[in-house]
């Protein structure tokens, strides 16, 4: 609410107590090895042994998108991290949450699946800007290649759901999203003229998309 006031401060303070609160509760430290901890662990975690994996699932889920939250914040207000490498260990969760798959709601696990992959990607460039400026052209080139890289993972995941499931009923926010991320590799690709042929690519996909959508 704070975010949607334009209050950026009020937010990120917000944010920070959120963060807090979800390190109490074991939200940190979700998938870290029991084996591995020290016998001084916190009881949030040990008391994640007794959880049932619908329950981790839901906790996994929500700290990913803290995750997101911090690298926003990171991102467009140029805010430092709250969460910090090495202090957290959660594995991305079943997007089914349950277990059980449902129609109604694959749109809901494929977002998840594609916005949680480009938020390691912008958090994996965050934290190698922070890291200061390379001197080496060469090498900086190739760690913004394999950024790239990255991002399309997610993007061909949807190209092919659409192209394959093209009677689903979210496929209108499916466009919304490829074309999203097609865009922001588009402004990247404009300071690269050797990657150019990658944004082809894209495009075709994209017109495959949007031409498969038409037919149905």
């Amino acid at each position: 609410m704070a975010l949607e006031s334009c209050n950026s401060e009020m937010s990120w303070k917000m944010l920070g107590h959120a963060l807090t609160i979800a390190k109490a509760l074991g939200y940190f430290s979700m998938d870290e090895n029991p084996e591995g901890t020290d016998v001084q662990s916190s009881p949030s975690q040990v008391s994640t042994v007794d959880e049932t994996e619908t329950e981790k699932n839901r906790k996994r889920f929500e700290f990913w998108h803290l995750l997101r939250t911090d690298c926003l914040f990171r991102l467009s207000f140029g805010k430092p991290t709250l969460i910090p490498p090495g202090s957290w260990k959660v594995n991305f969760p079943d997007p089914t949450i349950t277990g059980v798959g449902d129609e109604s709601s694959r749109f809901i696990q494929i977002h998840f699946l594609a916005s949680m992959r480009l938020a390691l990607v912008v958090m994996k460039y965050l934290d190698w800007v922070d890291l200061g400026p390379d001197p080496n052209p060469v090498s900086h080139d190739a760690t913004i290649d394999s950024f790239l890289e990255e991002q399309f993972i997610p993007f061909f995941i949807l190209c092919l759901d659409i192209i394959g499931n093209p009677e689903h009923e979210d496929i209108e926010s499916d466009l919304a999203l490829v074309c999203w991320v097609n865009d922001h590799v588009e402004k990247i690709v404009d300071e690269r003229v050797e990657l150019r042929p990658v944004m082809i690519i894209m495009k075709a996909m994209i017109t495959a998309c949007n031409q498969v959508a038409r037919t149905v």
